[in-house]
């Protein structure tokens, strides 16, 4: 197979650890997921994920601590308050507890999300932190999922023992949704400021979005010392009008997912890439995460009987065996071998 010169150039630069940049992330776009260019490039970053961590996985999870309809009315989020039916719900510190020993019971929990709604009630997060890290089982890292906040907010959840923080400027931000773009920046340099790691993402990718669109975002994300960068389409939800514009395959998820995976090589402050929802197609192009949710997700219609789409641990065990991962990688870096036996030990199968 005979391919292009600048798709050579590309791959040639790839194996001297130099990640395409934003040109030619955006070229590498032009093709199509199923094209023999774009396979090969997430093989190649399949391969290069994978000797990372000597084949290893890793299992996030996520609690929806504080749900209720919100202000920012992201029009791709079934809690935009112009959409949803869903009742506020503040979690208890004994419901955290629970599903926070539930999670973690097992010991191959890397790390958790506590996430809230745009509008932050900073005393009842740190109450929460305090009782996450009093209920773990095994070790893991504490992360938050939150709005806007300041350095001080963000230095209080650092001394708290936050180990990082999920914030994301969304592509069209400030006009699918109505928060400012600078204040989303804003937040970005308060966590940077405070010490606490940046986990970040280019969403919600859907198939309106250019490449320039999403590269530029990509890109701008790289500003701010991130440790983990993500991909993530749009979910299809019949009561968003924003649906109508339509959704991107896995597939195109995945070719997305393998670009940027090569392009942090550049970075090597990124630690991982990250493809939501998790799925097999990402996890042999790039990404060797799954995430578990516990409560509700952004994703879901709000009516109670609409199947949820979030994952539970056993599920993410599955997916990562049968994407072939040999182990799950532990947040001390310890590695949990990952077999027939063990699923059944934890009743994965």
């Amino acid at each position: 197979m005979n391919f292009e010169e600048p798709f050579n150039a590309i791959i040639k630069n790839i194996f001297k650890d130099k990640g395409p940049n934003k040109e030619e992330c955006k070229y590498l776009l032009s093709f199509e997921p199923h094209s023999i260019e774009s396979t090969t490039l997430m093989s190649i970053a399949n391969n290069i994920c994978r000797s990372k961590l000597s084949n290893s996985g890793v299992i996030y999870a996520q609690i929806a601590i504080d749900i209720a309809p919100c202000a920012a009315n992201c029009q791709f989020c079934s809690f935009s308050a112009e959409h949803t039916d869903i009742k506020p719900h503040r979690m208890s510190m004994e419901e955290i507890a629970i599903a926070v020993q539930t999670l973690s019971k097992e010991g191959d929990l890397f790390g958790i999300f506590l996430m809230t709604m745009e509008n932050v009630d900073i005393d009842y997060v740190l109450k929460a932190v305090e009782t996450t890290r009093e209920s773990l089982a095994y070790g893991s890292q504490i992360w938050v999922n939150i709005g806007d906040i300041t350095i001080s907010e963000a230095e209080k959840l650092r001394d708290a023992g936050v180990n990082g923080a999920y914030h994301v400027l969304r592509l069209r931000e400030g006009v699918d949704t109505m928060l400012n773009p600078d204040d989303r920046i804003e937040t970005f340099d308060a966590i940077r400021k405070s010490g606490l790691q940046l986990y970040t993402c280019c969403e919600p990718i859907g198939p309106e979005h250019t490449a320039e669109e999403i590269f530029d975002r990509v890109f701008l994300n790289y500003q701010y010392g991130l440790v983990q960068q993500s991909a993530m389409r749009r979910t299809y939800m019949p009561s968003l009008p924003i649906s109508k514009r339509g959704v991107i395959s896995q597939l195109r998820l995945a070719q997305i997912t393998a670009i940027i995976a090569l392009s942090s090589l550049s970075y090597p402050e990124i630690l991982a890439t990250a493809c939501h929802e998790p799925n097999l197609l990402g996890l042999v192009s790039g990404s060797n995460i799954t995430s578990a949710e516990w409560g509700a997700n952004p994703r879901d219609d709000t009516d109670e009987k609409a199947e949820k789409r979030g994952l539970t641990m056993n599920d993410c065990r599955r997916m990562l065996f049968e994407a072939g991962y040999s182990s799950i990688i532990t947040s001390d870096f310890r590695q949990i071998s990952l077999t027939e036996e063990y699923l059944v030990k934890v009743g994965a199968i």
